[in-house]
């Protein structure tokens, strides 16, 4: 560590050159001890310490020189195998070693030892080797958790790996380049690579032009708001509804954009089909719908034709008879009677050729077919019903009309059995291009249970005559706050 010092000097004088040494004041090794942190020491090849710096003496205390090193330091009756300090001695080379040492407070530390000889006798051999030892338990705490961070790390960078290989969703990683630095399996082998060649790619090449440019818009939407965001396309016959999610840097800046894509072909082919039974349904419930208003027409029709005449016969044949009985009071008392179940059954007539088929719709329109048939419920259930029309009805079409109408009767009868209310209110009106019904009440309501119940065929009954229509039925209801639908159907279906 210094220069030679060739003297044949036994312990003493070895203790001596150390004195002398260190006499030198702020030049070399009396300077060197006094700067450095690391607790030194001079050796003897007996292990016996000769000198320690102050350092030394804040470790392992003040009474340390002439006790042997490793009864010190180690508190060992022979010296450490192998030893530092007899290599040094041996082969007049620098050695070092890690160890743990307990201090004066009781604390196990961490030191890093080197030892090199110091002092040379005049034939060039070591008579005193410098033990220098340096408190490396910060650095080997750090290096422990550095190797649990990075062993934590591999760890969820596993996991992450098998989660990404594990979804059946093709998932990449972008930077604000469109560069791809990460990428699951699923992801490469929808265009026919490996994983490690789509690492580094730009992604909007892989896309036809039109679809790049649409991905490329919703990618730079999320880097520029930090808000995901979806999006819904087709490649090659394939459908994918895609996620769109940012990730976050240490500043709150978005770094990465991560793309989840799910392929919904089989899910969109099912859609389809479902929605092409349905279409159906609804085209033969339309043409259920249909030929039932035409058979109420024709039945109502031949109601009043054929019945309603020859009940009006019977009662001019009743009272033509009624006048030729004279004077027995029983005959006429008795032809007066009949005459009173003619008429209620004329008007039973009437009253059931209506619901088939009123007259008033075909005549004047929907608004006085709607006013005639609230006014008909509020006079039959003894409930206060109100009809206001503030649009003028004339135009629409006869589809339009009659789903109106039965849907108004539905609702009505719903009311009667159901709500117990003491009120009802219908409004004819017009917004925004459509002709809007709307029938509330003030009566018990519903909960959401019993009106997304399977046997709620009234409420179905409603949506889908509005849906038949071209049109949408809205229901709510709360429970003790009545009930309130509203039916919409665009002008142009009309």
């Amino acid at each position: 560590m210094g220069s030679q010092v060739a003297k044949p000097v036994e312990t003493m004088a070895v203790s001596n050159e150390i004195t002398r040494l260190l006499s030198k004041g702020g030049e070399g090794f009396a300077g060197i001890c006094r700067a450095v942190t690391d607790h030194m020491s001079v050796i003897a090849k007996n292990h016996d310490i000769l000198w320690v710096n102050d350092v030394a003496k804040c470790y392992f205390g003040r009474d340390l020189v002439g006790k042997k090193c490793h009864a010190a330091y180690h508190g060992a009756y022979q010296p450490c195998s192998p030893c530092i300090v007899e290599s040094a001695f041996a082969d007049a080379g620098v050695h070092e070693h890690e160890t743990v040492v307990v201090v004066a407070n009781g604390n196990k530390l961490n030191f890093l030892c080197t030892a090199s000889p110091v002092i040379f006798d005049e034939d060039g051999r070591p008579m005193a080797v410098i033990e220098i030892s340096r408190d490396i338990t910060r650095q080997k705490k750090m290096e422990r958790e550095r190797t649990l961070a990075s062993e934590s790390l591999q760890k969820k960078e596993r996991l992450t790996r098998a989660m990404l290989e594990a979804t059946t969703d093709a998932v990449v990683l972008l930077d604000p380049d469109g560069i791809i630095v990460e990428s699951n399996l699923e992801y490469a082998c929808r265009f026919n690579r490996t994983r490690e060649d789509m690492i580094g790619c730009v992604i909007w090449d892989l896309f036809p032009g039109p679809i790049a440019e649409k991905r490329k818009a919703n990618v730079d939407s999320v880097f520029e708001t930090g808000r995901p965001t979806t999006m819904l396309d087709e490649r090659d016959g394939m459908w994918n509804y895609t996620n769109l999610h940012p990730v976050f840097d240490s500043s709150e800046k978005v770094s990465h954009v991560a793309v989840f894509a799910h392929d919904i072909t089989d899910l969109k082919r099912i859609g389809d089909k479902l929605e092409q039974s349905r279409e159906r349904l609804r085209n033969l419930s339309d043409y259920i719908e249909t030929a039932r208003e035409r058979e109420r027409t024709r039945i109502a029709r031949e109601i009043h034709d054929d019945l309603g005449q020859v009940l009006t016969a019977v009662k001019i044949d009743v009272a033509w008879i009624k006048k030729r009985l004279g004077l027995d009071a029983g005959a006429e008392k008795k032809a007066l009677g009949i005459m009173d179940l003619v008429d209620n059954a004329i008007r039973s007539v009437q009253r059931i050729t209506s619901e088939l088929r009123p007259p008033l719709l075909n005549d004047i329109g929907l608004g006085a077919a709607l006013e005639w048939q609230v006014n008909d419920f509020a006079k039959r259930m003894g409930i206060r019903a109100e009809f206001k029309k503030n649009c003028d009805d004339h135009g629409l079409g006869e589809k339009t009309s009659v789903t109106l109408f039965r849907i108004c009767q539905e609702s009505l009868t719903n009311i009667a059995r159901h709500s117990r209310a003491s009120g009802a209110w219908v409004r004819l009106s017009k917004k925004k291009g459509a002709t809007v019904l709307e029938i509330r009440d003030n009566g018990i309501g519903m909960s959401h249970e019993t009106m997304t119940r399977d046997d709620a065929f009234g409420l179905m009954g409603i949506r889908e005559r509005a849906l038949t229509a071209g049109g949408t039925a809205e229901i709510k209801s709360t429970s003790g706050k009545g009930t309130r639908v509203v039916v919409r159907i665009p002008c142009t279906v009309s």
